[in-house]
């Protein structure tokens, strides 16, 4: 619910397929670009690691940082429910 009104109708799986190739893993040693990162997409979680900084992006496309590989990731229904309060997708059929 947002503002009174229902964002989503419909079962758990739905969720997570509509939010499926929309959540990327990304892997930094440098705070400074984790912290860039941040600014231009939407980071759902951030852990520091012995390699370094592992974060977490939810959106329609994977984000492009130079140096910085990203990789799709199984999802989760947290972040199936991310992908949906940011306005991603509101329909259990798309």
């Amino acid at each position: 619910m947002r503002k009174g009104q229902f964002l989503y109708d419909g079962s758990e799986i739905q969720l997570l397929n509509q939010a499926r190739g929309h959540v990327w893993v990304c892997e930094t040693e440098s705070d400074a670009i984790a912290r860039e990162m941040e600014q231009r997409y939407r980071m759902s979680s951030r852990q520091y690691t012995e390699k370094g900084i592992t974060m977490k992006f939810v959106g329609k496309e994977p984000p492009v940082y130079e140096n910085v590989l990203c990789r799709a990731v199984d999802i989760t229904l947290e972040d199936a429910y991310m992908y949906l309060m940011n306005g991603m997708n509101t329909s259990p059929n798309k």
